[in-house]
């Protein structure tokens, strides 16, 4: 079976001591592959809102709106 690919939005992510603002963190299965500031609206993209962190590779979700 394969992990589903996901990419989600937030207004804040924390990772490495550092705060992005308006972010999309890319993850496969319960893994972070990828994250970045956007410019620009994704396809495919859900927009979570809220706060998260990223540790040891887990998407750790602080607060959002869901």
């Amino acid at each position: 079976m394969v992990d589903a690919f996901r990419r989600l939005g937030f207004h804040e992510l924390k990772v490495s001591g550092e705060v992005l603002h308006q972010v999309i963190v890319e993850v496969v299965g319960d893994r972070v592959v990828n994250y970045y500031e956007f410019t620009d609206e994704l396809p495919m993209t859900e927009w979570i809102g809220g706060t998260c962190e990223i540790i040891n590779d887990k998407l750790i979700i602080e607060n959002s709106n869901i």
